[in-house]
């Protein structure tokens, strides 16, 4: 007898919003840059064995993201909470503490053995007191590591039940709980911090830190893992230069135009065949993070190199140039109008390199040349609702009339524009050579002087080309196109 199939479906799954979800990222994004990394625990832990006279240790266990309301839910009651502030903000986070825990340091503290404990009663006012003043010494521990952050922290007050709290705390806001195991002797336990989410979203970012001590700390959490990505390779590019144009402009590209690299220190010396030589760019992967320069000389296989002289976190170069459609073949007035168009080719505009935001705009050229007129891509759909309400939008855009609109919207790519690079050369590299890079290093390419370059838009080679000196600057005639 066959078996019924039938459809699994998964229950009792936690629901998050997508901003508890990327607060919750960006917090966890953020702790290897926090500066509780390096030794704190050792003195937190020195700290709190010194007051208690017991074995203590901490394990970070986890965080789970709370919805408006859920926090009453997961607090114990009757608790052990404390409210500290966050000066110069108005903010405040919770530092929950299980009450067994809590009882037992204060019960070796005065004197006992902490083996009398009921974690069904709240602490008295003595109590309070007492572990007050273990937690204003652990907050002083802290604050002097959170300097550089300019964020203070201040004990504002004690709760033992949800009632009391309530009165001093929001207790239905959403936030982010950071959860530690803690160990008190044989005893475990455990504590738990909670962050407005309403802070996360506005302090915390999931982007690399700026030079300084967090990304010193960042960036040595990240070389303690670099064995789990060593063999992954990415492909280092040595550029000659680049220079924004509209997507329409790239289109008409054709054989024998001159692409004139400005700002460039780059130069081609006299010679059989001519020779770069300058300073050059290289980046690994799309550059985000940083760029490397050196010197391009020709190696003694005749080939050229790259001599490493510094390794600065930066931008994606800018792209700059002109583009002189056959200017070398112009009377003097059309030259100087190629000029003219080529100063307005590169007015400054906002280059967009990523691969889906580049084949959205493609598409939308292509459709707006061609009268079909559709609305571009907002970075995907999210539900069925927004995937009716694109098919209707072209729907109506049909029946309003394509040609039309498709006319204007084609007038819209000037506004497009797109990084067209000159490239050198390019080596793969894997990760354990880009941590090994240092100011010295030698790049070989596997370019010769008088060696075609690519012409490369989007990490794609649409063409090939020859450099060539213009009036004294360094140009690119381009040789051959693939469209």
């Amino acid at each position: 007898m066959a078996k019924k199939l039938r459809k699994y479906r998964l229950q009792d799954l936690p629901r998050l919003t997508r901003e508890q979800v990327r607060a919750t990222n960006a917090l966890l994004c953020h702790l290897p840059q926090t500066p509780f990394e390096q030794g704190f625990k050792a003195r937190l832990r020195g700290l709190l064995e010194q007051l208690v006279h017991a074995d203590i240790d901490v394990w970070f266990d986890g965080t789970l993201a709370l919805a408006q309301g859920e926090l009453k839910r997961v607090l114990a009651e009757p608790t052990c909470v404390a409210v500290v502030g966050l000066p110069p903000r108005t903010d405040k986070a919770l530092l929950e503490v299980d009450l067994t825990i809590a009882q037992m340091a204060i019960d070796k503290i005065l004197g006992g053995g902490a083996e009398e404990v009921d974690g069904q009663r709240p602490l008295s006012e003595i109590e309070d007191g007492v572990f007050s003043f273990i937690l204003l010494k652990v907050l002083q521990l802290c604050a002097a590591d959170l300097e550089e952050t300019q964020l203070g922290l201040r004990l504002e007050a004690m709760h033992g039940t949800l009632a009391s709290l309530k009165e001093r705390y929001p207790t239905s806001d959403p936030c982010v709980c950071l959860s530690f195991k803690l160990f008190f002797n044989q005893k475990v336990g455990f504590a738990r911090i909670y962050l407005p989410l309403a802070l996360m979203s506005e302090t915390l970012t999931e982007v690399p830190p700026s030079p300084g001590p967090a990304q010193q700390r960042a960036l040595a959490r990240m070389l303690e893992r670099i064995d789990l990505v060593r063999l992954i390779t990415a492909p280092m590019v040595v550029e000659v230069g680049r220079i924004a144009l509209p997507v329409a402009d790239i289109e008409a590209l054709d054989t024998e135009d001159i692409i004139l690299v400005e700002d460039s220190e780059l130069r081609l010396e006299a010679g059989e065949p001519p020779t770069l030589t300058g300073r050059a760019q290289c980046h690994v992967g799309d550059g985000a993070h940083g760029v490397l320069t050196g010197t391009i000389v020709v190696g003694e296989r005749g080939r050229y190199e790259v001599q490493v002289e510094a390794i600065s976190p930066a931008g994606t170069p800018r792209p700059r140039g002109h583009l002189f459609l056959g200017a070398l073949g112009e009377g003097e007035g059309e030259a100087e109008m190629a000029t003219e168009n080529a100063r307005a080719l590169s007015a400054p505009g906002i280059v967009d390199e990523a691969q889906r935001s580049l084949r959205a705009r493609r598409a939308a050229a292509a459709r707006a040349l061609t009268g079909a007129a559709s609305p571009l891509l907002h970075g995907g759909v999210d539900d069925d609702r927004d995937a009716e309400h694109s098919d209707s939008q072209e729907e109506q855009g049909d029946d309003e009339g394509g040609e039309d609109s498709s006319a204007e919207a084609a007038g819209l790519l000037d506004d497009v524009s797109v990084a067209l690079v000159v490239e050198l050369g390019r080596v793969s590299v894997s990760a354990a050579d880009v941590v090994q890079l240092r100011p010295g290093h030698v790049i070989e390419l596997s370019r010769k002087p008088g060696d075609a370059v690519d012409l490369v838009v989007d990490g794609k080679r649409i063409g090939k080309g020859e450099l060539v000196e213009v009036d004294g600057e360094l140009g690119v005639r381009i040789l051959s196109l693939s469209k």
